[in-house]
C-alpha cells in the first residue's frame, strides 16, 4: 500500500511540475514579445525551411512576429547563417527553440544559436544524449539561464490566433528503444494553414497521428525523404499540396526514390534544400505562397 502511495504522489507532483513548467514556458514567451525587435510581414504566416545540410531546421514567424525555431541541423554554422539572412538586421533573439530529439544532426546547429540568439524558451521530447556536443548544448543553455520544458502529446504553445500542437510523443519517452519512435511531431494551426513537422518520425508514428490531423496544406517530410517514412496510408491521408524535404549530400540515398514517388502520386510540390536552397512558405489566411531566398 506504501509502495502504491508513494507512486500516486509521484505522478501527482509530476503533474503539477509539468503545469508550472509550461506556465513558466508561456509567461517566458508573453514577456519576450514585450521587450523583442520584430521584423516585417507581422500579419503573415511565415516558416522558413533552412538550408542546413543533411540535417533539419525551419523557423516559424508567427503572425504578430513571435519566432519558433524547430531544430538547428549539424554541428555547422549553417543554421546561424540561414538565421542571419531570414531575420530582420539587427534581431538576435528567438522566442522559443525546439529541439525535437537529441540527434546531431537536429541539435548540433543548436549550439551556435544558443551561443549567439537570445533564447525565451527551449523545448524539447525530454530525452538527452551522451554525446559531448550534447553536453555542450546543455551548458549554453545552462549558462544562459534558458528555461528549458519537456512536451508530449496533447501539449500545446498558443500565441494569438496561432497554436502550436504536440501530437507525439507519449509521455512515456523514456522506454522508447528507437529515438524516431519518440521525435516530437508538431502540428501548426495558423492564418488557415495547417503544417506538420514530423522530423525523423517512423511510418507507425506518421499513421498514428494522421488519424487525427486528416489533411493538412503544407508537410515538412520525415526523416529526410527516407523509404521508413511517408507511407502511402499517411500521405493519403495527409494529402499535403506542399512537401518539403530537408536534405543535403549523404550516403543514405536521401531523399528515396520511393517517397518522391509517393508524393508524385498525391499531386504534391516538392521542395528539397539540396536543390532549392532556401525556401519560405507565406500565409496572409487567403493565399499560400511560396518564396524562394537567396542565400
Amino acid at each position: 500500500m506504501k509502495t502504491q502511495y508513494g507512486e500516486v504522489l509521484k505522478y501527482i507532483e509530476q503533474k503539477i511540475e509539468r503545469f508550472i513548467l509550461l506556465f513558466l514556458l508561456l509567461f517566458a514567451l508573453s514577456v519576450w514579445l514585450l521587450t523583442r525587435i520584430t521584423g516585417t510581414n507581422q500579419g503573415d504566416l511565415l516558416v522558413h525551411f533552412l538550408p542546413v545540410g543533411q540535417g533539419d531546421s525551419e523557423l516559424i514567424v508567427l503572425p504578430g512576429g513571435a519566432t519558433i525555431l524547430v531544430d538547428g541541423g549539424p554541428s555547422t554554422l549553417d543554421a546561424v547563417r540561414a538565421l542571419d539572412v531570414v531575420l530582420p538586421s539587427g534581431v538576435r533573439s528567438i522566442d522559443v527553440v525546439v529541439m525535437t530529439h537529441p540527434q546531431l544532426d537536429h541539435f548540433g546547429g543548436l549550439i551556435d544559436v544558443a551561443k549567439r540568439y537570445r533564447i525565451g524558451a527551449f523545448v524539447s521530447n525530454g530525452l538527452s544524449s551522451d554525446q559531448s556536443s550534447f553536453h555542450e548544448l546543455e551548458k549554453a543553455l545552462e549558462d544562459r539561464h534558458v528555461p528549458q520544458i519537456a512536451l508530449s502529446a496533447g501539449d500545446m504553445i498558443r500565441y494569438a490566433s496561432s497554436t502550436l500542437l504536440a501530437l507525439a510523443p507519449s509521455s512515456d519517452v523514456q522506454t522508447v528503444k528507437n529515438q524516431n519512435d519518440a521525435v516530437l511531431v508538431l502540428e501548426l494551426f495558423s492564418k488557415d494553414t495547417k503544417t506538420l513537422f514530423m522530423s525523423d518520425a517512423t511510418s507507425e508514428i506518421e499513421n498514428m497521428v494522421g488519424t487525427t490531423v486528416g489533411r493538412i496544406e503544407v508537410l515538412k517530410v520525415s526523416h529526410h525523404g527516407s523509404k521508413f517514412s511517408s507511407s502511402d496510408v499517411f500521405l493519403k491521408t495527409a494529402l499535403p499540396r506542399l512537401a518539403f524535404i530537408e536534405v543535403g549530400k549523404n550516403s543514405y540515398g536521401h531523399p528515396t526514390p520511393q517517397v518522391l514517388a509517393r508524393l508524385g502520386e498525391i499531386g504534391a510540390k516538392i521542395f528539397r534544400t539540396d536543390r532549392d536552397g532556401l525556401v519560405t512558405i507565406q500565409s496572409d489566411g487567403t493565399t499560400l505562397s511560396v518564396l524562394r531566398l537567396t542565400q
